[in-house]
């Protein structure tokens, strides 16, 4: 298992990235690749901080969704 780990102190920066996921996820069906990796993504509060832990079986789906987000320049620096 594959994981990475995102805090925020923002909750609008955790919303934003929730909506990039969701846009992935739906990138990776339209894709028409036989990708048969799982993805899931849970979410956390800890006081102040908003986390989101990306969880997959597959190092390639990992390293797709941070492409992904690279090019999209999230989170902003």
């Amino acid at each position: 298992m594959f994981k990475q780990t995102i805090r925020f102190e923002r909750a609008q920066d955790a919303l934003v990235f929730d909506n990039h996921m969701l846009e992935f996820l739906r990138t990776c069906e339209r894709g028409g690749e036989e990708d048969d990796a799982c993805v899931f993504t849970t979410r956390l509060q800890d006081e102040d901080a908003h986390i989101r832990v990306v969880q997959t079986d597959s190092a390639q789906m990992l390293g797709r969704l941070l492409n992904y987000l690279t090019v999209r320049n999230f989170p902003p620096a």
